[in-house]
């Protein structure tokens, strides 16, 4: 089996292509090349060619009907990949591909492309991106492009497994968390006796405005939840009043003994004992 795309400068649409690919099909022929013959005679051709039709393993978005999705944006060589490879990819899980596609690929997909997605006030765009510094990697001075490509390919390799692992148990949180809110009777906020990534969740029940956590023995969080995953969109912040503040003054405000701080943009605060947080909690869906 031959798989082929272009050679000289890369990005991270056929460098992360290449690492999806390598995972489904471990003992093909890989090339790099524009040599139209060699195209030709390939099994998958992605990022070159001119042809987009995945019944012939062809995928180049480099041509004038290139598929969207339903948002608008453009998808990339990575894009098409996945949308063929991806559930092979990810063991058939329906849940992790759909969370690797919105979390990262559709993110690569924007950028190859030229499309914003991730803006900010006064930003145009987050930087580094993803494709950046896989971009970074392309030759300087007498380096090899195929070389810098394998290299750059180490680096997606380790970042895409990274995304399986963790979004799996992201996902076995959220359903955890889910269980507990359904058991409590309190449906604004609930405890957990261990540590979680609050603010990495999405999907959690519509009421649930807080989340108490344990991250060791003396420290426990009030979490806020988030609507998009985003700080932006914190559905109840903590009190206005409690923001920046820490020690005594903290405890002068709240009335509560056994706090340590609350962040300044109050997504968070921190405290010595669960009871404490808890009672923040409470404070916090009154206010």
């Amino acid at each position: 089996m031959i798989i082929a795309t272009h050679d000289g400068p890369f990005h991270a649409d056929d460098v992360f292509g290449y690492v999806l690919l390598k995972s489904i099909f471990p003992t093909a022929d890989f090339i790099r090349t524009r040599d139209t013959d060699k195209l030709a005679k390939a099994d998958i051709v992605f990022d070159v060619g001119g042809v987009q039709d995945s019944t012939m393993k062809r995928f180049d978005h480099h041509v004038l009907s290139a598929a969207k999705r339903p948002n608008g944006v453009i998808y990339s060589a990575f894009g098409l990949l996945w949308n063929e490879y991806g559930l092979q990819y990810c063991d058939n899980d329906k849940d992790i591909h759909r969370r690797i596609d919105k979390e990262l690929v559709e993110f690569i997909d924007a950028d190859d492309n030229g499309q914003i997605i991730d803006t900010r006030t006064d930003f145009q765009a987050l930087r580094p991106t993803i494709d950046e510094l896989v971009r970074s990697f392309n030759p300087v001075d007498a380096e090899s492009f195929d070389e810098q490509f394998i290299k750059a390919s180490d680096i997606a390799e380790q970042i895409l497994e990274r995304f399986k692992k963790t979004i799996l148990s992201k996902l076995t949180i959220e359903k955890s968390v889910i269980k507990s809110f359904e058991l409590s009777s309190n449906k604004s906020f609930i405890s957990i006796d261990h540590y979680i990534p609050v603010h990495d969740l999405r999907d959690m029940p519509g009421q649930l405005l807080y989340i108490v956590c344990q991250e060791k023995p003396d420290r426990w969080l009030l979490c806020t939840v988030q609507n998009n995953n985003s700080f932006d969109s914190l559905r109840k912040p903590l009190p206005q009043s409690w923001g920046g503040l820490s020690g005594e003054d903290f405890v002068r405000e709240t009335g509560v003994e056994d706090v340590q701080s609350c962040h300044i943009n109050r997504f968070i605060a921190v405290t010595y004992t669960e009871q404490a947080a808890l009672e923040l909690a409470r404070q916090a869906t009154q206010i």
